[in-house]
């Protein structure tokens, strides 16, 4: 394996695992954040993880927003990791 003496590059891991809205069955959004964490140690990447207790979608929204806005010092490859459920939502026009 490769040695990474410092990272190049940070990874936002985002665990959705329990929503709201009761249409969605519950996952193990944690877990897979966990292991894709566990992946990325011996990778040039810091990952960051927002797991069950820090999903909220103004929490996601705020974290994206930091996370892609541009950094001091110049840029840095960065990688976003999602696990939840996805949905469409389609305009009634269409």
């Amino acid at each position: 394996m490769a040695d990474y003496s410092e990272y190049v590059g940070q990874a936002l891991l985002i665990g959705v695992q329990i929503y709201e809205d009761g249409h969605f069955s519950p996952l193990s959004a944690d877990l897979d954040v966990r292991d894709m964490a566990t992946v990325l140690r011996d990778s040039p990447y810091k990952p960051e993880i927002l797991g069950s207790k820090d999903t909220s979608t103004e929490t996601i929204k705020e974290r994206l927003q930091k996370f892609l806005s541009p950094k001091s010092g110049g840029s840095a490859p960065g990688l976003i990791y999602f696990s939840g459920h996805g949905y469409q939502e389609i305009p009634e026009n269409s």
